[in-house]
């Protein structure tokens, strides 16, 4: 096991977090999947069968032109998400200036498989508590790199 980890929402502490904290296996992973399926849309792949979890990121103009294309969003490192679109939406008001607001779009919805989902740190036992209560809110999902399809609110 790993020592404790402490948070840092932004900046490149945050990417750190991200790269160190370990994957989330066994009954901590089933539990915080569980958590997160009563917190979010989820849906079935017809082909393979895997849960995926309707999942939001807010970020600026740019991350938004290099990982958003043809309805799929694609990240090539782990990157934070969250089932609430009120707090990916606070993420993209904070990154994104107001010209740029009305231009782009920087709040994004994904449907993510669960196996991309590496690991959520308010589940993580590696995790130090008082950073967990601190995030709780944001109950951020940290997803493993992948192309995930994008989602719309005219799709439910």
């Amino acid at each position: 096991m790993c020592s404790n980890y402490r948070f840092f929402s932004t900046g490149p502490d945050a990417r750190a977090f991200r790269e160190k904290l370990p994957k989330l296996e066994g009954t901590h992973r089933q539990k915080a999947l569980d958590h997160l399926g009563s917190t979010t849309k989820t849906r079935t792949d017809p082909k393979t069968k895997e849960t995926h979890y309707l999942l939001h990121r807010g970020y600026g103009k740019n991350e938004y032109i290099d990982t958003s294309a043809d309805d799929k969003v694609e990240h090539q490192n782990k990157s934070s998400w969250t089932p609430h679109e009120d707090v990916a939406q606070d993420f993209a008001d904070s990154y994104t200036s107001e010209s740029d607001k009305e231009r782009y779009n920087t709040k994004v919805s994904a449907w993510v498989p669960e196996s991309n989902i590496h690991t959520i740190p308010m589940h993580h036992p590696s995790v130090d508590e008082d950073t967990k209560k601190r995030y709780a809110g944001e109950h951020e999902v940290i997803v493993a790199p992948g192309e995930f399809d994008e989602h719309f609110a005219m799709d439910d």
